[in-house]
């Protein structure tokens, strides 16, 4: 007789518990595929790096989705596209005109220093022909040009950064006036040239040379701090290690930026939190009244490196689908306004899984109240 009614009352609860299990993978498998579809309908609409997000998404919340493995070929086609593909910006376009300007120009001047030139014809010449001639050509040169605004970025950065190896260079050297010259317009037209030749084969997002470009400036800033803490007083030392530093700097964060996939938002709040740190720093040796260069740059250099990871720390989340807010955010996909809002509840089924018997089960829950932030 006992054997009847636990077989009776096995048979009698079975059903409902096999029935909730369904739902809740039928409910799951439901979410999934809108969360594909609409990863899929903004890859359409060009919004690579919401897509993406997207899918990572899926991944995350829902492995056993039946097109986790297309899900996760879009996500790794979209990534190998190094989405996205920003045309130049007029600031970038701004940028690599006014290089173009002012670089020919110097380099005008500079040969006719170098070549001893002492007539005033030449040199009016010069400054009255080659500027507008640089003008219009790195003009037309742009506008033809497939670039995108990261690779934009990078060859402006280019440029720049081999006049300043070239003079440092020069500087190191003990270079008289003319080798100074002739170093720091060898310098830019390698960077410049050498970088038109890198973004042919290679692209670059935004995020990635605005990544690189911190790993430059900041390298040779942290040396410089670092050399003048260490009481170095040989300029030569100071000039050939920052040169260094910069340039590990970027070579570090050209083999860094794929793989961090960062955003130009996010590298630009990064770079305000190492600025910050270097306030910071200054500030510290003020009201402490260090009199000390060396503890002074010590403590700018510390305030540097601090506020540099305090803001990649508080920015981690700054690229993910709804950016820094994401962890307090109630719902991905809910189009609720934001404030505070009580409503009448009900009772609902809470389907789930025993964390001891590992069995499905299912609860009546009456929630008593219901607020959202």
């Amino acid at each position: 007789m006992r054997l009847l009614v636990v077989v009776v009352c096995v048979v009698w609860t079975a059903p409902p518990v096999v029935w909730c299990q369904r739902t809740e993978l039928e409910l799951r498998e439901r979410e999934a595929g809108v969360l594909y579809r609409e990863a899929l309908r903004l890859a359409a609409d060009g919004k690579y790096r919401a897509s993406v997000a997207r899918l990572d998404r899926l991944l995350d919340d829902y492995p056993d989705f039946t097109r986790a493995a297309a899900a996760r070929e879009h996500a790794a086609d979209l990534r190998a596209q190094r989405f996205p593909r920003e045309p130049l910006s007029g600031g970038t376009k701004t940028s690599l005109v006014t290089f173009g300007t002012l670089f020919p120009t110097w380099a005008a001047v500079g040969i006719l220093i170098i070549a001893d030139v002492e007539e005033s014809e030449p040199a009016g010449m010069v400054v009255l022909v080659v500027p507008a001639v640089g003008v219009a050509t790195t003009r037309s040169y742009v506008r033809r040009v497939p670039w995108t605004e990261g690779q934009g970025s990078l060859v402006s950065l280019a440029g720049r950064w081999g006049i300043w190896q070239g003079a440092g260079a020069a500087a190191v050297a003990d270079a008289n006036e003319k080798a100074s010259i002739a170093a720091s317009i060898a310098g830019g037209a390698i960077g410049w040239l050498g970088a038109t030749e890198l973004v042919k084969r290679r692209d670059f997002s935004a995020g990635d040379a605005s990544l690189i470009n911190l790993g430059g400036m900041w390298g040779t800033w942290l040396a410089l701090c670092g050399a003048r803490a260490a009481d170095v007083d040989d300029s030569d030392s100071i000039i050939l290690t920052a040169m260094v530093a910069g340039d590990v700097g970027i070579v570090t964060m050209a083999w860094a930026a794929p793989r961090l996939d960062m955003s130009r938002a996010r590298t630009r709040l990064i770079n305000l939190g190492g600025v910050v740190g270097t306030l910071y720093g200054f500030g510290v040796s003020i009201l402490r009244d260090v009199d000390d260069g060396s503890v002074a740059w010590r403590n700018v250099g510390i305030g540097s490196v601090v506020g540099l990871a305090v803001g990649a720390y508080l920015t981690r989340n700054w690229d993910r689908e709804q950016g820094y807010f994401r962890p307090f955010a109630h719902s991905a996909d809910s189009d609720a306004p934001v404030g505070l809002a009580a409503r009448r509840t009900a009772p609902s089924l809470r389907v789930g899984r025993s964390e001891f018997a590992g069995r499905a089960h299912a609860e009546p829950t009456v929630p008593l109240v219901s607020a959202r932030f």
